[in-house]
């Protein structure tokens, strides 16, 4: 074949277009398919590969990845989401919990994650007192055994009685035996409060946690006599001792010990009267007081008109009576009302009751 330069040179241009369109070809395939080509990380749990695609929707992917999704499983996207270059798609693969709640046993299934917050995916609300075992901060693992225990509180007032007490109170001017109410009692009125614990509706705890008393009780006082009674004396009555008091002796028919002395005047705060007045210095048995002399004294231990020996006073004459003179008790007359109130109460003093006649 005989070719001359035209034709060597016609050919060279030609085979130069063919190698420029295929370079312009190849050049367009790297850019088209580094534009429609993705990389996409895939986790699932703790695994995590990378897969390239031209896909564009994520279900394509997961389809040709050959991973199924199944109903409990939680992923990232949804199947219609259009994929990106660098997108990473996380799947969980949850495991099964069994939940007990209030004695009913259901199957759950869930992922990786705390107690307390698997039960808030779950939409299982816990209450502020709610008892979870294990324990709200475990990690849920698979096929754990998670039971609740719901637990409730209230609190109940009641209104109850509070019974009053009775209060004795003695009174030597009172005969033993006798006795008299000087205070009535009253009852009451206190609220309870008691609280109530229930688990799963069933009450477990139930005690009182506070009293207020809304009206306080009223004590009963009652007054017990304790005055012995007296053994009534007359002028027939016999001597039970004789004694020798300032060289002279006597006999006596009773003995009074621990006998408290007070001391009055005729005077209006003694006596209620005043000089003029009538009966002014007159004593209950109609003999005018006398200083050294006079005496009142209870008419049923010691005998009006009668004369008694007292231990460091000598001898005085019963004539007369006092309200608060009762039991043991003497009163001295005294002529002036200072005298008496510097005399004021002694106690502790032994008196002999002798009969109507004062010893010589």
């Amino acid at each position: 074949m005989n070719l001359n330069i035209l034709d060597v040179t016609k050919m060279g241009k030609k085979m130069y277009w063919v190698a420029a369109s295929m370079l312009m070809l190849a050049i367009l395939f790297v850019a088209t398919y580094t534009y429609l080509s993705k990389s996409i990380t895939i986790i699932i749990d703790d695994e995590m590969r990378t897969a390239h695609t031209f896909k564009f929707k994520v279900s394509s992917l997961l389809e040709d990845e050959q991973i199924v999704i199944d109903e409990h499983d939680r992923i990232s996207h949804e199947g219609n989401d259009w994929l990106q270059d660098g997108d990473i798609i996380v799947i969980n693969k949850p495991f099964p919990v069994s939940i007990t709640v209030t004695g009913k046993t259901e199957t759950r299934y869930t992922t990786t994650m705390t107690v307390e917050e698997m039960l808030l995916y779950q939409g299982i609300e816990l209450g502020p007192l709610d008892k979870v075992e294990p324990s709200r901060l475990n990690v849920v693992k698979e096929n754990d055994q998670i039971t609740i225990t719901q637990v409730d509180r209230e609190f109940e007032q009641t209104q109850v009685s509070i019974p009053y007490e009775t209060v004795e109170k003695n009174d030597e001017t009172l005969l033993e035996g006798q006795q008299r109410v000087e205070q009535a009692g009253k009852a009451g009125q206190m609220e309870v409060t008691v609280e109530k614990v229930y688990e799963d509706g069933e009450l477990v705890v139930e005690k009182e946690i506070k009293q207020d008393v809304i009206e306080p009780m009223v004590s009963e006082i009652v007054v017990i006599g304790t005055l012995k009674p007296s053994i009534l004396l007359s002028a027939s009555s016999p001597d039970i001792m004789e004694i020798d008091k300032d060289g002279i002796k006597f006999g006596v028919k009773k003995v009074l010990e621990n006998v408290t002395l007070t001391a009055y005047d005729a005077g209006a705060a003694s006596t209620g009267k005043s000089e003029g007045d009538a009966g002014y210095g007159i004593t209950y048995t109609g003999a005018t007081v006398q200083a050294g002399h006079t005496i009142a004294v209870d008419p049923n231990v010691i005998p009006l008109g009668w004369w008694v020996y007292i231990e460091g006073y000598g001898f005085r004459k019963a004539e007369d009576i006092g309200s608060a003179i009762k039991g043991n008790k003497i009163d001295l007359y005294m002529d002036s009302y200072d005298q008496a109130k510097q005399f004021g109460k002694q106690t502790g003093f032994i008196v002999y009751v002798i009969g109507e006649n004062k010893p010589l």
